[in-house]
């Protein structure tokens, strides 16, 4: 009886996880991942998106820049949300390769509104006792193994290996 019991739930933990997987969800690695769920907001005086430039190159020598943006979850808790653009999945190799906004904000503004639902997962930070969460994509940093995403409207954004596909957070020692 024991036995059966035993079988019955190793057959029942394999096919949970087969539908885990069919769903196209994964399972974070670390606990330092957090989910914080909500919708975009625009904050007065602030654009919707912001772009910002960066001082520091990845190994493949492209800068890492980031665009953000605030999601406020269902607690009505604020959160910046901060989005390594070597990451995201409609950049070219023309925005790669710079350190100015070419196009970025407009394609951001063309496809996500205010409103949009979000799903960030990622490392939970301060920037001025404000919350944000940062490393909302893979990684394959020993230091920050967080297995991230950044999902908008049900789609994952940020699973593009195209520009920096071994450690994101590995600079170059030149930069």
């Amino acid at each position: 009886m024991i036995r059966r019991i035993i079988l019955l739930l190793v057959l029942l933990a394999g096919i949970n996880q087969l539908s885990f997987a069919a769903h196209g969800y994964h399972r974070v690695k670390n606990t330092q991942c957090q989910l914080i769920s909500g919708q975009i907001i625009q904050l007065a005086n602030h654009q919707l998106f912001t772009f910002q430039a960066s001082a520091k190159l990845n190994q493949n020598n492209y800068p890492l820049t980031h665009t953000k943006f605030y999601v406020q979850d269902n607690s009505g808790s604020t959160y910046e949300v901060i989005v390594d653009n070597l990451f995201y999945n409609k950049l070219t190799d023309r925005q790669a390769s710079s350190n100015k906004n070419i196009d970025i904000l407009d394609d951001f503004n063309s496809n996500y509104k205010v409103g949009d639902n979000v799903d960030a997962c990622g490392k939970l930070i301060t920037k001025g006792h404000k919350p944000a969460i940062h490393f909302v994509h893979r990684s394959e940093c020993r230091s920050n193994q967080f297995d991230g995403y950044l999902k908008i409207k049900g789609v994952n954004i940020t699973d593009s290996s195209k520009y920096c596909n071994q450690c994101s957070c590995y600079f170059n020692q030149s930069s």
